[in-house]
């Protein structure tokens, strides 16, 4: 299995986004590298998406995160390569966890979350129950962002 270093996600802030998303004071331009994910983000203000710019043709996505007082870890989002996906619709914690796999490849880190596999899910916060296993996530620290792009490459 081939694991890929914590360097090799690139993270884009998106602290504001113009509506010609041009590179005007206070605003960021999206990479040339990244073309499909102009119209894809921008009829969104806020949010948490994935790209996948990776060698794998389908990213397998499950997100760990906060609404409101609750823990969730929701699961599988799928992205296709050079596709991008919207994952959650707003931020409401800094802290962000995720883990990621497609053909071979695998993004994780050391925080500990339940997921099922091989099908959809939704799981609240505890210990993993019948056939829930549990995932080492990375850390996603946004800071105060309305949105985030991370691109799996």
């Amino acid at each position: 299995m081939k694991y890929l270093c914590n360097s090799c996600v690139t993270v884009i802030l998106l602290c504001s986004l113009s509506a010609s998303l041009g590179a005007q004071e206070g605003s960021i331009s999206i990479p040339s590298t990244l073309p499909d994910i102009r119209d894809q983000i921008k009829k969104y203000d806020t949010g948490m998406f994935f790209c996948n710019k990776s060698d794998a043709n389908e990213v397998h996505i499950a997100i760990h995160s906060r609404s409101g007082r609750n823990w969730n870890t929701k699961g599988w989002y799928s992205v296709q390569k050079n596709g991008c996906i919207a994952v959650l619709p707003t931020i409401e914690n800094q802290y962000i966890y995720y883990y990621a796999k497609g053909e071979g490849l695998v993004w994780e880190g050391d925080s500990k979350h339940c997921v099922h596999v091989g099908r959809a899910f939704s799981i609240p916060s505890g210990r993993c129950t019948g056939d829930q296993k549990l995932y080492g996530f990375r850390t996603f620290k946004t800071g105060d962002v309305a949105k985030y792009v991370a691109t799996l490459n």
